[in-house]
């Protein structure tokens, strides 16, 4: 299959994927999203409250560590269900998936660049949202931000 017609595929196939995966599992991966989230912030949580002189070893490593557990799961679910959208795990579902998109590393961000666009178009992410998004890739890329958000 050329690399146009499988792009096709995969974008018609995640678009409507949602049709095609039962309600119990939509649930799941909606629960599954929400966790991801509520560690993502957890995490974050502790550096809120220090000042950054007060953030130890053992502070980052977690964080780091849960950045690069959520970053592998998120792409697991990607590749299985395309970017999680409103019908399969509802608004609440899309903004965690978002949330742990942003915490990505900057690589993968960058490959998501043009789904996150595509979301954004199909009113799954707010205007706000992808901006402080394109703003985080282009300032990662050593450019000046487009929006202003950062």
């Amino acid at each position: 299959m050329s690399k146009v017609l499988l792009l096709t595929a995969v974008s018609g196939w995640s678009a409507g994927c949602a049709g095609t995966v039962s309600k119990a599992a939509r649930l799941q991966l909606k629960t599954e999203l929400l966790a991801m989230h509520s560690t993502d912030q957890e995490v974050r949580r502790i550096f809120s409250e220090k000042r950054p002189e007060d953030f130890t070893p053992e502070d980052v490593a977690r964080l780091n560590s849960v950045d690069r557990q959520n970053t592998a799961r998120l792409k697991e679910i990607i590749r299985q269900f395309g970017w999680p959208t409103k019908r399969l795990v509802g608004q609440d579902g899309v903004n965690a998936a978002f949330i742990i998109l942003q915490h990505a590393d900057h690589s993968f961000q960058k490959e998501m660049l043009a789904t996150i666009e595509r979301a954004f178009d199909r009113h799954q992410l707010s205007g706000e949202d992808y901006a402080m998004f394109v703003d985080r890739v282009l300032l990662g890329d050593g450019k000046q931000q487009r929006y202003g958000s950062q």
